[in-house]
């Protein structure tokens, strides 16, 4: 026990240079308390395998890695990177959410100054050319120093949320044997696990409630399968019935003649509608805030799912 205790100090050290003073094997459950802010975990028992301060340039972020272990295999991890308490949180989007090419991306919401997104990857652990956070290094090397085995290659859902005081980016992955596709279901877990991490930035959290785990993944909701119409075009159809009432009740009273009423009525139902919609998509492309993007390392190249 010594011994190991030994190998398993050795081989933190440099890896986790930045690395907190905190038990790297403590047991969570249900919700994990982090800088004011509470991130909600998958069912079952996680292991907090590594911590750290700082990472790609960015000084005020915290990480925690946690993983899940059954006989001695790794079958599931979750990366939080959460924004230190009163230091600035301009993170803006997080790239891979606008990506085309990725199973699932979606912004749930954004503005200047706030914003939820989410997206699903797969994760190839021997790929190389990507920035690996600091605590998930931390958390491998202690997986490796007791003998668990890491999967090859993760099924890999992610949640960024932010507003101006608080944000957090959570990467909950779970082991995908070779050759096989990622869950039909997992998108639609994201998005539970996005409204938890929404509701876990205000700390609203009930902290025994826990995630559903992978398999327990609901089927994706119909919208993911199609965006629908913009949401200009549908203000400017409730505004146009709006509108169109309107002016025929007042022509109708003013002529008293219910088919110069229809007529008048009709014109600006047909102009009108054009009109209102070149304002609203032109004041969304010349008046839209630019969209801040911060890109912070996970665990490795979040890849499509063919890869």
């Amino acid at each position: 026990m010594m011994r190991r205790a030994a190998l398993l100090a050795a081989m933190l050290f440099p890896a986790m240079a930045a690395a907190q003073p905190v038990p790297p094997l403590a047991v969570l459950r249900d919700v994990l308390s982090i800088e004011g802010k509470q991130i909600a975990l998958p069912e079952g028992k996680w292991l907090r395998a590594g911590a750290s301060e700082g990472t790609n340039g960015v000084p005020d972020v915290v990480s925690v890695a946690l993983l899940q272990v059954r006989e001695r295999q790794v079958v599931g991890g979750v990366l939080v990177q959460a924004s230190k308490q009163g230091a600035p949180t301009d993170w803006g989007s997080a790239p891979a959410c606008l990506r085309s090419d990725l199973p699932f991306a979606h912004v749930r919401y954004a503005s200047d100054h706030d914003g939820s997104c989410a997206y699903v990857a797969v994760v190839d652990a021997a790929s190389a050319g990507a920035a690996v956070d600091p605590a998930w290094a931390a958390a491998r090397v202690s997986a490796q120093a007791l003998g668990w085995t890491l999967p090859a290659r993760w099924a890999e859902a992610a949640i960024r949320v932010s507003d101006p005081r608080e944000a957090v980016q959570i990467r909950y992955v779970f082991a995908l044997p070779p050759a096989q596709p990622i869950p039909p279901g997992l998108s639609g877990w994201t998005n539970t696990a996005a409204d938890s991490a929404e509701h876990g930035l205000l700390n609203l959290l009930d902290p025994a409630q826990s995630l559903p785990p992978l398999a327990q993944a609901a089927p994706a909701p119909a919208e993911e399968k199609a965006d629908g119409l913009p949401r200009a075009v549908w203000k400017t159809l409730t505004f146009r019935a709006i509108a169109t009432t309107i002016d025929f009740s007042t022509n109708l009273i003013a002529i008293g003649n219910l088919v110069t009423a229809s007529l008048l009525s009709a014109w600006n139902t047909v102009t009108g509608p054009w009109i209102y919609l070149g304002h609203e998509l032109a004041w969304d492309y010349f008046g839209a805030p630019a969209v801040k993007q911060l890109d912070l390392p996970g665990i490795g190249v979040e890849a499509a799912a063919g890869t």
